[in-house]
This record gives structure tokens, C-alpha cells and sequence, in this order.
């Protein structure tokens, strides 16, 4: 399926269009998520975020090319979720070292 017929679908508001997306770049996205991630669970999570958001911005915006735009959706929400995790290691080393003490 090309990216224009992905598209209509998604402008249509077609729920085949998020199984046209993993199709078509499923594995682009979580290579991209397993590179910033390293957690399957984790790239799994942020490859469902990445189709909702193409879902919820796709019909004001019309992005070409669809691969760089899922691309980089998909690597600022790994990110994110990167970011998150470690803040959250901080959290629960800082609190383990207070209760050592």
C-alpha cells in the first residue's frame, strides 16, 4: 500500500489504516524505539503511542514523507519514555539510599 493510499485511509478516519501503518512500517518504527529503548515492552508501547498519534494529527496535517514523519514520532515518544525510565532509576536509587541510612 502506498503512503498516499495510507493517507486517504487515515483522512477517511478507515481503523484499516493503523494496520496499514504496522504493515508498512511496523518494523522501521520499533527498530527505531529498540535502538533508544532496549526494552521490548517498552518499543511495543511506543510503537501503539506512535499509531495514535499519526491517528489524532494525521487529518489537520498531511506529512510527506509518512516514513520520516512516523520516524520521528517514533524517536521524540522513545525518547520520552527514556527519559522517564531513567528519572524513575533516580527515584528508587535516591529512595533506597535514604532507607539504608
Amino acid at each position: 500500500m502506498t503512503d498516499k493510499q495510507i493517507l486517504d485511509l487515515l483522512l477517511a478516519r478507515d481503523e484499516n489504516a493503523i494496520d496499514a501503518l504496522q504493515l508498512a512500517y511496523g518494523k522501521y518504527c520499533r527498530y527505531i524505539a529498540m535502538r533508544i529503548l532496549e526494552e521490548e515492552q517498552d518499543a511495543y508501547e511506543i510503537i501503539n503511542d506512535v499509531w495514535l498519534c499519526a491517528w489524532n494529527s494525521i487529518p489537520p496535517q498531511h506529512p510527506e514523507p509518512l516514513k520520516g514523519y512516523l520516524g520521528a514520532l517514533t524517536r521524540n515518544l522513545a525518547i520520552n519514555r527514556a527519559t522517564q525510565n531513567r528519572a524513575q532509576k533516580r527515584t528508587k536509587l535516591t529512595n533506597y539510599n535514604k532507607s539504608t541510612k
